[in-house]
């Protein structure tokens, strides 16, 4: 992406991307594994956060986390990606083995391809996966980018996608010795 987002969720796949490039994996893998809870949210607005996950990442991400080669070992599913989201976000960990969306695996490794190092995507060993940050986040966001091609085209996602959070520029100007309001712009009121 070369233009500034235009939106949360262009912003979110955007800094996963930058946070690879200036090589902070944990910071990538959080963004990443939120998102497909936000884009469930949008399609699956009444659906719990497992299910809306799990629905969401089998329609837009099956084709980057199946089989490879037609060896079924060789996967992520959908809910063991929801078993990494809850491990990661909530106890910093990769044992996923007490999750239970897991699917296959107990531990998920994630690895970054680091200069000097085997690049490995996804590779998996007994009840254990590997998978790298860069990959990760570049399956995640693509799958993230195309869906939301297709949810502008919605407008009850539209109105969806309007409602989120956005991290705006303070109207709030520091000077030294006072604190000031930068009155251009008018501060939004409650009703």
């Amino acid at each position: 992406m070369t233009s500034a987002p235009r939106d949360t969720i262009e912003a979110l796949t955007y800094e996963a991307r930058e946070a690879i490039g200036r090589g902070s994996p944990y910071s990538a893998l959080a963004i990443v594994l939120m998102l497909p809870d936000i884009c469930g949210n949008v399609d699956f607005p009444n659906a719990g956060s497992q299910s809306r996950y799990v629905r969401w990442c089998d329609a837009n991400l099956a084709d980057d986390f199946g089989p490879y080669g037609g060896d079924a070992e060789g996967m992520i599913a959908s809910g063991d990606l929801y078993a990494l989201r809850c491990s990661m976000l909530h106890q910093a960990s990769g044992d996923v083995s007490v999750q239970r969306a897991k699917e296959k695996w107990s531990k998920v490794q994630v690895t970054t391809e680091l200069e000097g190092s085997l690049p490995v995507s996804l590779a998996s060993y007994n009840d254990q996966i590997w998978v790298s940050v860069e990959f990760l986040t570049d399956c995640i966001c693509r799958g993230v980018e195309a869906w939301l091609t297709e949810a502008r085209n919605d407008p009850a996602r539209v109105a969806i996608l309007a409602d989120m959070l956005t991290i705006r520029p303070s109207p709030f100007h520091a000077a030294i010795g006072d604190v000031t309001i930068d009155t251009s712009e008018a501060l939004p009121t409650s009703s």
